[in-house]
């Protein structure tokens, strides 16, 4: 493909890579190298922007140029939060906002992306008892759409050293997902939801309409929660921590707080720890990068045991993304590299 991939490490530098020779098109400091990144995020108002989030409470807007990223950021927002929680990204009300927690216990802060301030406030410190820090979260707005099996394949089409231990990385567009689009074009948007996921392993449902209290909250682990992710129909969701287990569940906004969010199945792991998981654009498979440097392959349909084991990472994987047009999947890894698997669908030749 003619796409391109970004990668951001612990030293705040950021790198495009393109798929044609798998090397570095260009390499720019985007943080502070005592900040590093922890997340790049294409921007849902364009496809040559990408946000960049620093340890150091930073998010950037950064435009790619055809020579490569601009010299200096076209928007910036200090949340003030140092912990390694991801922003997210989405469209709340009709517009596009900005999820970042605060510094206040399990606070978030919605900002509006056009004008660069604060638009809103979800007050997870009013949830009953003492939960923690907010560790992830994901904006999204259910609809209707349709998943079904798929495979993977379970060597690299390509390694490629980083400069230091790979923290975070995210592949660009290079042509639309059919499955995606005609998904999101057919389907019209529910109402605008988003997940937290907390340090004592509790993940709340929110209603983006009404942020005085969450819909419905459940604990979802025995550790703190790592890492989440939406499907493209809003109705299901997965989860990973620092214990031992991927839960996969269920979201029913419109049921009751019982109901609202349970617990479909508990994927067992052989060692604790996940620190990204990923469902790809389809709906049909996710991903989890795990501290035992194995990154796993599941279907979203089944979800028994994976459908591959990707073993090329040698120290604890970081991320673990998919391209746009289903057909690659990227990782990364604290051993300082970057994989490329190749996937295909059981009607690929």
């Amino acid at each position: 493909p003619s796409g391109r991939f970004l990668t951001g490490d612990n030293d705040g530098i950021a790198k495009i890579w393109g798929f044609e020779d798998f090397r570095p098109i260009d390499s720019k400091r985007l943080h502070d190298c005592n900040a590093g990144i922890i997340s790049l995020t294409s921007s849902s108002l364009s496809d040559s922007e990408f946000l960049s989030q620093g340890r150091d409470g930073i998010v950037r807007l950064w435009k790619v140029l055809p020579s490569g990223i601009a010299d200096s950021a076209e928007r910036e927002w200090d949340a003030g939060c140092h912990n390694f929680c991801r922003l997210s990204i989405g469209h709340v009300l009709g517009r596009p906002m900005l999820a970042i927690p605060l510094i206040e216990a399990s606070n978030v802060c919605l900002w509006d992306f056009q004008s660069g301030q604060p638009a809103m406030l979800l007050p997870g410190s009013n949830l009953p008892g003492k939960h923690g820090m907010c560790m992830a979260l994901k904006i999204f707005s259910p609809s209707s759409s349709s998943n079904s099996s798929s495979s993977a394949s379970t060597s690299p089409a390509s390694t490629s050293p980083a400069s230091s231990s790979s923290c975070t990385l995210s592949l660009a567009p290079s042509t639309p997902s059919s499955a995606s689009s005609s998904a999101s074009s057919s389907c019209p948007p529910g109402p605008p939801l988003m997940l937290t996921g907390l340090e004592d392993g509790v993940v709340a449902l929110w209603d983006l309409r009404r942020v005085s209290a969450p819909l419905s909250y459940r604990r979802m682990h025995s550790e703190s929660l790592m890492t989440l992710d939406v499907a493209p129909s809003g109705k299901n969701g997965v989860s990973g921590s620092a214990d031992d287990v991927i839960s996969c569940f269920a979201l029913r906004h419109a049921a009751p707080a019982s109901e609202a969010l349970s617990v479909r199945k508990e994927l067992h792991l052989p060692t604790a720890g996940v620190s990204d998981i990923k469902i790809r654009h389809d709906g049909r498979l996710f991903a989890s990068a795990g501290w035992d440097s194995k990154v796993r392959l599941y279907d979203m349909s089944k979800e028994k045991t994976s459908l591959a084991l990707l073993k090329y990472h040698e120290g604890q994987a970081t991320a673990v993304c998919f391209s746009p047009d289903l057909q690659w999947t990227a990782t990364c890894s604290r051993d300082k590299t970057i994989a490329l698997y190749k996937l295909y669908t059981p009607d690929s030749s």
